[in-house]
Formats: structure tokens, sequence, C-alpha cells
């Protein structure tokens, strides 16, 4: 996927499913990053808006 992404920034299925092996792999803070990366691209995803919203407070920790 990496490869890809070198040839191909745009790809944004790519960087999604970068973003779910980066989960896979209870990296969430890498994950956020690919999934907002692809969402940059193809803003209509609503699957990448829920998993942003979820990760978010995870990774950056939630506001008082």
């Amino acid at each position: 996927l990496q490869r890809a992404l070198v040839l191909e920034p745009r790809h944004f299925e790519a960087w999604a499913a970068l973003g779910k092996l980066y989960l896979a792999q209870d990296d969430k803070g890498r994950a956020l990053d690919a999934f907002r990366r692809a969402e940059a691209l193809y803003p209509q995803w609503d699957v990448l808006k829920k998993a942003i919203e979820r990760l978010t407070p995870e990774v950056q920790g939630r506001d008082l």
C-alpha cells in the first residue's frame, strides 16, 4: 500500500485501506492520519467521517 501511495498519493482507497491496516495493528494515531488523508481526497465517503469521528477523541483526548 505504501508503494502504491508513493506512485499515486491521491489514491483515496489506498489511504483508507492503510488506515484499516493501522487500526488492526492498534496504531490509532496513524490510522486517523490515513483516514483523514483519504477523506481529504474523497469527502463524500461517510464511512471515513464516522471512523474519524470515533478515533479523534481516542487519539487526541477529550476536551472537558
